[in-house]
């Protein structure tokens, strides 16, 4: 094994997602309460992630 690829001890792992989304006028308030509950319950089980 080179040094990239050996077993850390501690390591985690990071995925960063990034993109736009497109969202009409009327319905920034209904996805935004949607993105909400669908990705902070997500984030408040994994403390660190935000």
């Amino acid at each position: 094994m080179n040094s990239l690829n050996k077993p850390q001890g501690d390591a985690r792992t990071a995925v960063i997602i990034a993109g736009r989304v497109i969202v009409p006028a009327e319905d920034v308030e209904t996805f935004v309460a949607e993105a909400w509950a669908t990705s902070y319950p997500l984030a408040a089980a994994n403390p660190g992630t935000c």
